[in-house]
């Protein structure tokens, strides 16, 4: 059943977000490592098969922790077991620990590899979980039986006894399966700490500073002023490490590892410096977000409260430097109830921003793949594609999607179309399920339909019945638009032949719904830029058209 593809891929994503933001690939310092609570008198050895030497990042979970610690009588148990049974054939209360880790894409794909150990503290049914894995397919890896989900991007599962569940991404599981307690830099962390906490989690910023750079390069999203310096840590540190421990006594800590004392100097300012002005500027933020201007007494009552807890949050971390280690940690005599949902309603906004840039950079990603596909069309046939495709007598037919199917590693499927039929035909809108990934918003749901538009009207590069040449682009291919990101409400059938009407006296309208900070557009040279939410209609106008002979400066987009 998806439901448990989901649920088990969550475990995995979860260590793979924790881990980016927790320690990472040399040793604590001797004084930290003393500052460490020892491990309970009687606790197991961390079992770290499974995780092989490509891993760059790692979260241990203790979930038991908070299913059976003195709150528990306040969680709904009986209803998580309950549905863990009937969705997943498991009961996930039984859940000792979890070992989620991940690695950089590998040479077979451009995915970033994860894996997950789900250990239980009781036996589980291995029937009662296969029951409800439907379409999964049976594979043998180095002589060992796995279960292949199905779905693009979906995880193998290994049941080596009944108390484990392995789980992994398809280019990584073999690597996983072969792991016997590697001597790698997140495995010796992971040794070193105790991680018999509610989470530890590591990561190696060594073995990932250049991808990290690479994706800033890339161009991330826009970082505020006060947070611009953060953009240096690639360079600063080696090694995080994040970590709760306790249950009625709570530590949170996040030690920092610089590549030396003087990057460690350098961090501590940095850090010292943002929390002088963090109240303030949160204090800021949930006023706007809470009360935006007016009367009403009870929104300013909760814009005051947030501003007094987080000044109060605020006030207890104190970062400690110790030789190349800056230690930021939070006690607390609340319990985990108190805490936890303290914790994630501090971190949520930062968790919910980085998902949006991520979205933001996949979707940038998708609109570059789509403008390489028509310049390649272009290259191959001396003009680009016409924006539908139709029969004898001129009705479209097609979206020019499925022209440039070849172009954009699609061979197989454009030749299931037929291409003398409508797109709802009988036999093509079978094919709409089909719809390549690089089509697909990651802000939008998987159904078939892409936001992913041609402008078209009367003088833009797509507004007549024939594909245009570069060479017929007078106003410039920098400044001129090929495609937009359109809003939700503009999405179409990705087979369909139809786009984006362009009003010209209201030129924004069913565009920058995705985006706080912009407009998502393409240019004819293959460049994608997120236009100013403040650009005016006049320029927008004259991107839109080919040939109008407007004057644009970079400035006034």
């Amino acid at each position: 059943m998806k439901t448990l593809a989901r649920w088990l891929a969550a475990w995995a994503c979860f260590g793979m977000l924790i881990g980016p933001t927790s320690q990472i690939g040399a040793a604590d310092s001797p004084a930290d490592a003393a500052a460490a609570p020892k491990a309970a008198a009687g606790s197991e050895r961390l079992d770290l098969t499974y995780i092989p030497s490509e891993a760059v990042a790692a979260a241990v979970v203790h979930p038991q922790t908070i299913l059976t610690g003195p709150d528990a009588d306040w969680l709904p148990l009986e209803v998580l077991t309950a549905w863990g049974m009937k969705e997943l054939g498991f009961d996930p209360v039984k859940i000792r620990e979890v070992i989620a880790f991940a690695a950089p894409p590998g040479a077979a794909s451009n995915e970033p590899q994860f894996g997950a150990v789900l250990r239980f503290s009781e036996a589980y049914s291995k029937s009662g979980v296969t029951a409800k894995l439907q379409g999964a397919n049976e594979t043998v890896i180095d002589g060992k039986a796995l279960l292949a989900l199905p779905g693009r991007g979906a995880p193998l599962l290994y049941f080596p006894d009944d108390h484990t569940i392995v789980l992994g991404s398809a280019p990584f599981v073999k690597q996983m399966l072969a792991a016997k307690e590697v001597d790698s830099a997140v495995t010796k962390l992971l040794k070193e700490r105790d991680a018999s906490g509610l989470i530890t989690a590591v990561l190696s910023v060594n073995d990932v500073r250049e991808l990290i750079k690479g994706a800033i390069n890339r161009g991330g999203p826009q970082v505020p002023p006060p947070l611009k310096e953060f953009l240096t840590f690639p360079d600063l540190l080696s090694a995080v490490t994040f970590r709760i421990t306790g249950s009625e006594t709570m530590t949170i800590s996040l030690t920092l590892r610089g590549r030396d004392e003087a990057a460690a100097r350098q961090i501590e300012r940095i850090i010292k410096q943002l929390l002088e002005t963090a109240p303030q500027r949160v204090a800021m933020q949930t006023a706007a977000g809470i009360a935006p201007p007016g009367d009403d007494a009870l929104q300013q009552a909760l814009a005051r409260h947030s501003a007094r807890m987080a000044e109060s949050i605020y006030g207890q971390i104190k970062p400690v430097r110790e030789g190349r280690d800056v230690r930021i940690s939070i006690e607390s005599q609340a319990n985990m109830a108190v805490v936890v949902p303290v914790l994630v309603a501090l971190l949520l906004p930062a968790v919910q921003a980085s998902r949006e840039a991520a979205r933001r950079v996949q979707s940038l990603n998708n609109m570059r793949q789509i403008q390489l596909a028509m310049l390649n069309y272009h290259s191959a046939f001396g003009k680009f594609p016409a924006r539908a495709i139709v029969d004898k007598n001129g009705k479209p037919l097609l979206s020019w999607r499925v022209k440039i199917l070849p172009f954009i590693e699609g061979k197989a499927l454009s030749r299931q179309f037929h291409l003398d039929e409508p797109w709802d035909s009988e036999h093509n809108k079978q094919l709409i399920a089909a719809m390549p990934s690089v089509y697909r918003n990651p802000n939008r749901p998987a159904d078939g339909k892409t936001s992913y538009l041609l402008p078209v009207g009367k003088g833009t590069v797509f507004g007549g019945d024939e594909g245009l040449k570069i060479s017929e682009i007078r106003d410039g291919t920098s400044k001129t638009v090929m495609i937009v990101e359109a809003d939700e409400s503009r999405a179409v059938i990705w087979t369909k032949p139809d786009d984006l009407a362009v009003d010209m006296d209201h030129p924004r309208a069913g565009l920058g719904g995705f985006r706080a900070d912009g407009i998502l557009v393409g240019l004819c040279d293959g460049s994608v830029r997120m236009l100013r939410p403040t650009i005016s209609d006049k320029t927008l106008r004259a991107l839109f058209t080919h040939s109008g002979g407007e004057i644009i400066n970079a400035a006034d987009f």
